[in-house]
């Protein structure tokens, strides 16, 4: 009779190569590979978060933000308001652009229509198409009827009123107040 250890051998060798195929193939299912996909695995979505959010007070409380959301745009019919603010050249983008160390960023404004009750978009800058990173902030600006409109690509001064405009795309939306509109900016950055 022969020998029929090698057969046992195989056989057993088989069975190892199954098993651990298996166990491998079990264990990178519940490995999360988004790391390893995403554009850039090192944004931290909160720290992101923080600084745009920041960067958005800071324009607020310097005047720059309500500068950038009453900028008339005079060139063009299109019923949106003019964008350079917030660009990398405005004063808004430029914060933007400085806090964060990247200018992949998508800003839309918008305001809450009393009239119907929802909100209108009147303008959106930036270029590209956001990632799974992508982080979102949002801040509220209460513009008024004596605030200044403003123009041009660095948004000077007017020297008209907002109630007194008749290019500003946002209309009066508290006719019986000092309240202008609520004007909605939100950033979205990858």
């Amino acid at each position: 009779m022969g020998d029929t250890r090698g057969q046992a051998y195989t056989l057993e060798g088989i069975i190892s190569a199954i098993i651990i195929a298996s166990a491998l193939i079990i264990g990178l299912q519940a490995v999360d590979p988004s790391p390893w996909t995403e554009e850039d695995p090192n944004i931290n979505p909160e720290e992101m978060r923080t600084l745009v959010g920041d960067s958005l007070a800071l324009a607020s409380e310097q005047g720059d933000m309500r500068q950038a959301v009453t900028c008339v745009d005079t060139d063009d019919d299109s019923g949106e308001i003019d964008m350079s603010g917030f660009s990398s050249d405005g004063a808004v983008g430029g914060l933007l652009d400085e806090a964060t160390g990247t200018n992949n960023y998508i800003v839309t404004v918008g305001y809450y229509n009393e009239s119907d009750g929802e909100t209108q978009s009147v303008g959106e800058e930036g270029v590209g198409t956001p990632s799974g990173n992508s982080v979102t902030v949002t801040r509220q600006i209460a513009v008024y009827n004596s605030d200044w409109s403003h123009d041009g690509d660095d948004c000077t001064d007017r020297r008209t009123t907002l109630a007194d405009e008749d290019q500003y795309t946002i209309s009066d939306q508290y006719e019986d107040a000092e309240l202008y509109a609520l004007v909605e900016v939100e950033v979205i950055i990858w």
